[in-house]
C-alpha cells in the first residue's frame, strides 16, 4: 500500500523497533531490514523481499482507505475505521499476481507482529494446504481472516470453491460484494454455505497511490475491507475480544435481505451499526487511549465505561486488558448493571419530519405522542422542546395509573420563516416523578422557493407547448421562437438546461381517402428514410479502427466509414467537410493536437457535425491523447477534461431513455473512461453507473460519448448502436435552435428570453422532435415543446399537362383538368376567368381541381386559371389555360388531338373520349382526364 498517502499515514502500523532503529539494519532481528510499515514477500518461495510493502499497482492502497482512511480531516475519504493501524503485507506483484508460499510467509509475519486481521482481497481456485494450515495457526492466535469470494460472474463456490474465501476454518469470514440496490453485483461469486455475507463492492471511492483518489474500483476486493474495517471496529470497543465473538457480532447482526437468501449463510448484507450495537449494547468504553500504548514506571490511564441500556433486564460485560505484565498477561474487570422499564411510556418511538417550501406549507406539521402511565400511583411528566420553531400542545401534568395524554408536537408560525436548510430540535419527555427522560427528535428541511415557468411559441395553438413547423422544401428552413418567462412574482427562475431532439418518423404516410383528410398535414408515399446517405470519417490516432468501420457500415443509412490517421496527419477543413459528421478517438498521440482541433472547430463552423470519444477528453498525462486547439478552447465540448481511468465493472447507470442516441441502447460495458464534467449548459444524455456522465450534447453537433471502442476494446453489448445513433443525430439535425444564453441562467420575476428553433430539413421525411428547457420550476422541472414537421421535395404548385389552348366543338361537354404538386394540407380550388384587362372574374361553381362545361358554346371561349389553397403550404396558381371553340373538328384539327391525347397519357395524364371514335348527336368530342 501507498503508506506516504495523506488520508492513510497516520493510520499506519509502525514496527518502532525499525522505525527508531538504524536505517538499513535488522533492528528488531526478524531477518528483514526497515519493516517499518510491513514487509514484501514476491520471490515466489516465500523469502522476504524486502522491508517495503509500497503499492505498485493501486489495489491495496484502495483497500486500506475502504478499512481505515483517517476520518474527520478535512481530506478525501473516511474509511469505516478513523482510528486504526494497517500493516502492509504485500505478497501479489506489481502485476497482481503472487504463489501461496508467499501469502503463508505474509500470514505468518501478522501472527507475529500480533495483527487481530487480516483483509485478503485476492483469490485462486487452487488447493494450497500450507495455506490452510497457516490460516488455522492464525486462528489459533484469535486473528480473523476476512477473504473476497472472488469474481467470476455469478460462481457457486460450494460447486467450485474459490479459495481462500472457500476453506473451511471458522476464523475465516467471506465476502460477496453487493450494488447500490442490495443486489448481488453481476461479477460476484456466491456460496449459500461457503460465503458469509455480502457488503457494498461496485463503485467504491477510496484512496489510490499519489494521494489520489478513485471511484471506479469494482469487486468483492472492495467489498472485503468493509467487513474489516467494520471487525476493526468491534475490536476498537472490545479490545481482546475473541475471534469468534467478532464473526458472530458480524454475521448475527448483517441486515437480511431476500435477494440474498440462499446465496450466502447469512442472506443478508453487512451491517455496521447493528453490529456495533449488539456487540456490547449496554457498556461501551470512551476515551480509550491509541493502542498500544507505553505506560513508564508509576504511571496510569484512565478511560470511561458507560452504562447505556438499550433493554431491560441484569446485564453483565468484561473487559480485558492485555499487556506484557510478566505475572499478568490478561486482565479481566467484570461489569454488572440492572436496567428496569419506566412506567411513563411514549409512542411512537419515532422522529417528528417535516418538509416543505420556505413561506409555503411545510407538511406535515403535527405528530401526535401518547404518553401512558404503566405504574400502579400517579405521575407527574413535561414535555419540552429546544427550538422556537416547533411547540408542545402541552407541557406537562399528572397523569393516574393507566391514563394516557395525547401531546402534539406542531410547527410553529416561524418555521416557514426559516431560511432554506435543515433543522433540528430534541423533543424532550420527562417522568418528573421518576427522573427518566425520552428523547425524540424534529426534523425539518426547508425548500428555497423556486420560479414559475411559462413557455409560449409563435404559432399559437391551444397548446402553448407544441410547435409544428408545417411543411418545408428539403435544403430550405422555416424559423420560430420559443419564450420563456419567469411568471412568478417573488422568486428566480433557474434555467439549468435547454436541450433538442429530432428524429425522422419511417414509413408514416397516410392512406388516400378519409385519414388524408383527417391529418394535419400529408405526408408524401416517399416520406422514408433515405439509405445509405451518411458518409462518415472515424477520426482516430495509430488504428484505423476496422471492426468499428464495419459494424457502422452495416446500417442501411450509412453510406460509406472511412478512416484517417491523426497520429501521422493533420486533416483539412476542405477533407472533413466531405463527411456528415466525423468520428474523433485517440489511442495514441495526435501529431499536432492543437491543429487537427482548430480544424475541428472550423469544420463544425462550416456546418459539420462530430461525435467524440475516449481518450480525446483525457488530461494529457503525458500521452498527447487530448485534444486541443479552438475546439477545446473555445468549448465545442459537452464535456470539461478528466483523469484517464479503467474499470471493467463500470456499466450504464441513469440515462434519458427518450433520447434518440439511447433508442435501443441498454448494454453498454465497461472500460477506459475518463472522469469528465458536464460543460454548463451541455444537454445530458446518459451517465455511467456510478455518475460519471456517459453521453451529452453540445449545441446539437457535437456528442461526446466517454466510452473506450477501439477495435480491440469493448464493442460488446449495445456500443455500436450508441455511436451509429449518436451519429445519425448530429447528422440529421433536422431541427435546430439559434444562439442560447450562458446556463444555468437566473430569469428574475416577471423576466423572459427568447431563443429561436428552426427546421433545416435535409432528406424528404416526416420529423418530431421536442425541446426540453429543465429549470426549478417545482410543478414543471421539464417544461417539454413537441415540434414536428414535413419535409416535402418540391414547392406546393398547380400544373396542367394538356392541349394549350384546349379545343372542343359547340355544344360539347368539357372538362379541363390540373395536376396539384405537393400538397400538404386541405387543397381547395377555385377558377377563374381570365379578362382581356388581365382581371380575374371568379367563377361561382368552379371549385374543382376540373374546370368544367356541360355544352360550350362560343361565350365560353378565353382564358381560364385556377388558384388553389393549401392550409399547411399556401397557394399556388395554375397556368393561364385557353379555350378555343370551333363549330366542328375537321379531320386535320382530329389527327392533332389524338397525338395530344397520346402524350399526355405518357407523361402520366389520360385523356379519352367518353365514347371512342364516336360523335355525340351535336357533333361534338368529350374528353376528360383520370
Amino acid at each position: 500500500m501507498d503508506y506516504t498517502h495523506e488520508d492513510l499515514a497516520a493510520n499506519m502500523w509502525v514496527n518502532d523497533a525499525e522505525f527508531y532503529g538504524t536505517p538499513d539494519v535488522d533492528d528488531d532481528g526478524n531477518g528483514i531490514v526497515d519493516d517499518i510499515h510491513g514487509a514484501r514477500w514476491t520471490n515466489g518461495d516465500g523469502t522476504v523481499t524486502s522491508g517495503d510493502p509500497m503499492d505498485g499497482q493501486s489495489h491495496g492502497t484502495h483497500c486500506s482507505g475502504t478499512i481505515g482512511a483517517v476520518g474527520n480531516n478535512g481530506i478525501g475519504v473516511a474509511g469505516v475505521n478513523w482510528n486504526v493501524r494497517i500493516m502492509g503485507l504485500k505478497f501479489l506483484d506489481d502485476e497482481g499476481s503472487g504463489y501461496d508460499t508467499d501469502a503463508v510467509s505474509a500470514l505468518e509475519y501478522a501472527v507475529e507482529k500480533g495483527a487481530h486481521l487480516t483483509s485478503n482481497s485476492w483469490g485462486s481456485n487452487e488447493f494450497s494446504q500450507a495455506l490452510l494450515d497457516a490460516i488455522k495457526a492464525a486462528g489459533e492466535a484469535n486473528q480473523l481472516f476476512i477473504a473476497a469470494a472472488g469474481n467470476d460472474y455469478g460462481n457457486n463456490n460450494d460447486d467450485y470453491p474459490m479459495y481462500p474465501a472457500a476453506y473451511p476454518p471458522d476464523n475465516i469470514i467471506a465476502v460477496a460484494a453487493s450494488d447500490h440496490n442490495d443486489n448481488m453485483a453481476y461479477f460476484s461469486n456466491y456460496g449459500p454455505t461457503t460465503v458469509d455475507l455480502a457488503a457494498p463492492g461496485v463503485n467504491i471511492l477510496s484512496t489510490v497511490p499519489g494521494n489520489g483518489y478513485d471511484g471506479s474500483f469494482s469487486g468483492t476486493s472492495m467489498a472485503t475491507p468493509h467487513v474489516s474495517g467494520v471487525a476493526a471496529l468491534l475490536l476498537s470497543i472490545n479490545p481482546g475480544a475473541l475471534y469468534q465473538d467478532v464473526k458472530g457480532w458480524i454475521l448475527e447482526n448483517v441486515t437480511p435481505l431476500p435477494q440474498w437468501e440462499g446465496l450466502t449463510v447469512t442472506g443478508g448484507r453487512l451491517n455496521a451499526s447493528d453490529a456495533l450495537l449488539y456487540s456490547n449494547p449496554h457498556f461501551q468504553l470512551d476515551g480509550l487511549p491509541a493502542w498500544p500504548l507505553a505506560i513508564g514506571p508509576g504511571g496510569s490511564v484512565t478511560f470511561d465505561v458507560i452504562y447505556a441500556p438499550i433493554a431491560v433486564g441484569d446485564h453483565e460485560a468484561r473487559v480485558r486488558i492485555v499487556s506484557d505484565d510478566m505475572n499478568e498477561a490478561e486482565t479481566l474487570v467484570h461489569l454488572s448493571g440492572s436496567c428496569r422499564e419506566d412506567v411513563l411510556a411514549v409512542s411512537p418511538l419515532a422522529n417528528f419530519v417535516s418538509e416543505g417550501y420556505q413561506f409555503g406549507t411545510l407538511t406535515p406539521a403535527c405528530k401526535t405522542y401518547t404518553l401512558t402511565n404503566r405504574g400502579l400511583s400517579s405521575v407527574d411528566w413535561t414535555a419540552g422542546v429546544s427550538a422556537t420553531w416547533v411547540a408542545a400542545s402541552s407541557t406537562g401534568g399528572s397523569l393516574a395509573p393507566g391514563a394516557s395524554v395525547a401531546v402534539d408536537i406542531c410547527l410553529t408560525a416561524e418555521a416557514p420563516l426559516l431560511s432554506p436548510g435543515e433543522y433540528e430540535a430534541d423533543l424532550v419527555f420527562t417522568n418528573v416523578t421518576s427522573g427518566w427522560q425520552g428523547t425524540q427528535l424534529a426534523r425539518v428541511r426547508v425548500l428555497a422557493n423556486p420560479g414559475e415557468i411559462r413557455v409560449e411559441d409563435t404559432i399559437p395553438i391551444v397548446d402553448d407547448l407544441d410547435l409544428p413547423f408545417g411543411a418545408v422544401v428539403v435544403g430550405k428552413e422555416r424559423t420560430e421562437q420559443i419564450t420563456v418567462s419567469n411568471i412568478n412574482n417573488d422568486y428566480d427562475l433557474i434555467i439549468s438546461q435547454i436541450g433538442l431532439s429530432g428524429s425522422v418518423v419511417i414509413g408514416d404516410a397516410p392512406p388516400d381517402g378519409a385519414a388524408k383528410a383527417a391529418a394535419p398535414y400529408r405526408v408524401p408515399p416517399d416520406a422514408a428514410l433515405a439509405l445509405g446517405r451518411l458518409n462518415v470519417l472515424v477520426l482516430g490516432t495509430g488504428t484505423d479502427f476496422t471492426m468499428l468501420r464495419y459494424y457502422l457500415s452495416a446500417y442501411p443509412d450509412i453510406n460509406r466509414v472511412d478512416a484517417y490517421d491523426a497520429a501521422s496527419g493533420v486533416p483539412t477543413v476542405e477533407m472533413l467537410l466531405t463527411y456528415h459528421t466525423v468520428v474523433v478517438m485517440s489511442e495514441y498521440a495526435f501529431l499536432d493536437a492543437v491543429a487537427t482541433g482548430n480544424a475541428l472547430a472550423d469544420y463544425v463552423d462550416a456546418g459539420g457535425s462530430v461525435v467524440e470519444a475516449v481518450g480525446v477528453f483525457a488530461f494529457d498525462g503525458g500521452f498527447g491523447l487530448e485534444l486541443g486547439g479552438r475546439f477545446v478552447t473555445e468549448g465545442y465540448e459537452p464535456f470539461l477534461h478528466g483523469d484517464l481511468t479503467y474499470n471493467e465493472y463500470l456499466f450504464l447507470g441513469a440515462h434519458n431513455t427518450q433520447h434518440p442516441i439511447m433508442q435501443g441502447v441498454h448494454n453498454v460495458p465497461g472500460g477506459f473512461m475518463v472522469y469528465v464534467s458536464l460543460r454548463p449548459g451541455a444537454e445530458w444524455v446518459a451517465n455511467w453507473y456510478d455518475g460519471t456522465p456517459l453521453v451529452a450534447v453540445w449545441n446539437q453537433n457535437v456528442v461526446g460519448i466517454n466510452l473506450y471502442a477501439f477495435d480491440y476494446g469493448d464493442l460488446s453489448g449495445d456500443v455500436v448502436a450508441l455511436f451509429h445513433n449518436a451519429i445519425v443525430y448530429v447528422a440529421e439535425r433536422p431541427f435546430r435552435t439559434g444562439t442560447l444564453p450562458d446556463l444555468p441562467l437566473v430569469l428574475a420575476p416577471g423576466s423572459t428570453f427568447t431563443f429561436d428553433v428552426s427546421f433545416v430539413p435535409e432528406n424528404v421525411g416526416k420529423y418530431t422532435g421536442q425541446v426540453r428547457i429543465s429549470s426549478n420550476d417545482k410543478s414543471t422541472p421539464d417544461a417539454n415543446v413537441a415540434i414536428s414537421g414535413l419535409a416535402v421535395g418540391g414547392e406546393f404548385a398547380l400544373t396542367y399537362t394538356g392541349r394549350n389552348p384546349a379545343l372542343a366543338g359547340v355544344g360539347d361537354r368539357v372538362e379541363i383538368p390540373v395536376n396539384t404538386l405537393y400538397s400538404r394540407g386541405l387543397v381547395a380550388y377555385q377558377w377563374y376567368r381570365v379578362l382581356p384587362d388581365k382581371m380575374l372574374q371568379l367563377l361561382d361553381e368552379q371549385t374543382d381541381e376540373v374546370l368544367e362545361f356541360d355544352a360550350v358554346d362560343w361565350g365560353d371561349v378565353g382564358d381560364y386559371q385556377c388558384v388553389a389553397t393549401d392550409t399547411v403550404a399556401g397557394s399556388a396558381l395554375s397556368p393561364v389555360i385557353g379555350l378555343e371553340v370551333v363549330e366542328d373538328l375537321p379531320l386535320s384539327k382530329v389527327l392533332p388531338l389524338c397525338l395530344s391525347v397520346i402524350m399526355a397519357a405518357l407523361m402520366g395524364v389520360v385523356l379519352t373520349r367518353r365514347n371512342p371514335l364516336e360523335r355525340r348527336s351535336d357533333g361534338l368530342t368529350k374528353y376528360d382526364s383520370r
